[in-house]
């Protein structure tokens, strides 16, 4: 790494939140109603997730891109186009499950299956273009202060209770240090109620051990 990450912290974790998704698809016995309802409401987390984050990628990051490269934005533009349609279509795929009857689940837990790795292989080849390409592109052009900026621009545009799901898989995707820089930063700048949320949270998608660790450094940070 040579700069700021400002695609890391939050690529870490839709990776960890596609990896369970497909876990989930994986496994799921889709003829028990309790087990679809669960992917259900984990799935439609994640969609909210990756919408709204091409939607700030594409109103925060996308022009700065545009003016140094416009080849490069281009070609962003267009992933964004594929992937977005990619999803839609899965979208539908599980709106077909859920309206199914049980019994008539199976052939469609299979379409869903392909679906979801074709989406999930196109997401993830994305996300490594932007953190090449479009993060090395920044880095040779902005400062790290202007970076910071951008970040503050899109935390900015993700409501409080939306920032939660973004966190719940943020937070078990990163190290130590990224846990304490993140977390740090809601503790210095956020109301006193949403840093207790976010410890909360923190304690509940963490190990006792990796929380344990969490709390030690950031009672040390003032």
């Amino acid at each position: 790494m040579s700069g700021y990450p400002l695609y890391a912290p939050v690529h870490k974790g839709l990776r960890l939140a596609l990896g369970n998704l497909s876990n989930h698809i994986s496994k799921m016995n889709v003829e028990n109603q309790d087990t679809v309802d669960a992917f259900v409401k984990e799935f439609e987390c994640v969609a909210g997730i990756l919408h709204s984050h091409a939607e700030n990628e594409d109103t925060e990051i996308e022009p700065t891109v545009k003016k140094l490269s416009p080849a490069l934005a281009d070609r962003l533009v267009i992933e964004h186009h594929e992937t977005d349609e990619l999803l839609k279509e899965l979208e539908g795929v599980v709106r077909k499950l859920t309206s199914s009857a049980p019994e008539e689940r199976k052939e469609i837990s299979f379409q869903l299956y392909q679906t979801f790795n074709n989406f999930h292989a196109a997401y993830l080849k994305h996300l490594q273009s932007e953190e090449e390409d479009i993060q090395t592109l920044l880095w040779a052009n902005l400062t790290v202060e202007e970076l910071h900026s951008i970040t503050e621009a899109i935390a900015s545009r993700v409501p409080p209770h939306h920032l939660m799901e973004y966190f719940r898989y943020m937070i078990p995707a990163q190290n130590l240090e990224e846990q304490v820089e993140m977390l740090g930063i809601v503790k210095k700048s956020a109301p006193i109620p949403a840093y207790q949320a976010t410890c909360s949270l923190a304690q509940e998608v963490l190990s006792a051990e990796e929380w344990n660790d969490l709390k030690t450094e950031l009672d040390a940070v003032v």
